[in-house]
């Protein structure tokens, strides 16, 4: 018999609760969505006599319940079906170093979202700045025009001249 992960999930949380389960606890305690738990039962896991289903009420709503055969139930404790447990199992290392690894990689993520939250910041804050010192260079470029032309204009001294001798180092 050849599982696929969601098969393999359903007839874990079925061993493990040890008691039938509608559809809704499935999906809480596999994070399979409720179709997906639907195809796996009737299209893999009953047809083998693993899992068997029916529908109860439930306050007015038909509700599909799951539990384990007899046969599955036996299947699993002599590790026929294969390694039921290996996918979701905590005691399975490389599980743990894979959850490790990627616990790792969510808080480097984090620490780089900080780093790039206090840049974008800091950013912000030089743009800020420049904008203001190109304001005050507009505004004295604006007064030193005023001077030049108020200094041309009354014949005190020619501004042209004068740069060329300032830097010349005259």
């Amino acid at each position: 018999m050849n599982f696929r992960i969601e098969e393999k999930l359903i007839l874990e949380s079925l061993y493990k609760n040890d008691e039938p389960l509608s559809t809704t606890d499935l999906k809480s305690s596999t994070g399979i969505d409720t179709d997906a738990i639907g195809y796996s039962v009737r299209q893999k896991l009953e047809p083998e006599g693993l899992v068997e289903y029916w529908h109860e009420e439930d306050n007015g709503t038909e509700v599909r319940v799951h539990d384990l055969t007899a046969k599955g139930e036996s299947e699993i404790q002599q590790g026929l079906i294969g390694d039921v447990f290996g996918e979701s199992s905590e005691s399975d290392p490389e599980r743990v170093a894979l959850e490790a690894r990627i616990d790792e990689l969510e808080e480097r993520l984090d620490a780089v979202e900080n780093k790039t939250q206090a840049n974008k910041q800091l950013l912000d804050s030089l743009r800020s700045r420049i904008d203001k010192a190109a304001e005050v260079i507009q505004k004295h470029d604006r007064r030193l025009n005023g001077i030049r032309w108020a200094l041309e204009e009354n014949g005190v001294v020619d501004v042209v001249e004068y740069v060329k001798k300032v830097k010349s180092g005259e």
